[in-house]
């Protein structure tokens, strides 16, 4: 059975860091709202939570691992310890969620998401050939007056 990409409430990602060789530990949580065209930017929610690693040994092994995803990735400066215990930051994430579907990208994002209770869809299910946001056209960001454009694929009757 397939989603269909009007019922997708919610994007979410998570950002792991590699702590006591091997082990992942998220760092940075976040989730926004899918807003429905004519809905303006402003009315957004969303929400971006640290985890607190405090007392996470990062072994030589992870070191590398964990250099790639602050420089990368999460952006976050060595050092950085996050504002929340990982078990508030979840808390939090999954009030705000609710019971509204969430689409994520990636099979491991799935099942972190999956393990605190929300109901998860990979991106690429509902979406397939999502690009990525620095692709995505100018109309993404400024779209024209909807009502003024043609629609497109129309069958004429003859």
């Amino acid at each position: 059975m397939t989603t269909p990409v009007r019922d997708v409430e919610m994007v979410g990602h998570v950002h792991w860091l590699q702590y006591e060789n091997d082990i992942r530990f998220p760092a940075e949580i976040g989730l926004s709202e899918v807003l429905t065209f004519g809905i303006p930017e402003d009315r957004r929610r969303a929400i971006l939570t640290s985890v607190d690693n405090t007392g996470r040994i990062e072994y030589a092994k992870d070191r590398p691992v964990n250099k790639v995803v602050r420089r990368n990735i999460s952006h976050l400066p060595f050092g950085y310890e996050g504002l929340h215990t990982k078990e508030e930051a979840e808390r939090k994430i999954v009030r705000f969620v609710q019971d509204k579907l969430l689409a994520v990208k990636g099979h491991d994002q799935k099942v972190y998401f999956e393990i605190l209770g929300l109901t998860v869809v990979e991106l690429k299910s509902v979406l397939p050939c999502c690009p990525k946001y620095a692709d995505l056209p100018d109309e993404v960001f400024h779209p024209k007056d909807l009502a003024a454009i043609p629609p497109q694929n129309t069958i004429q009757a003859r």
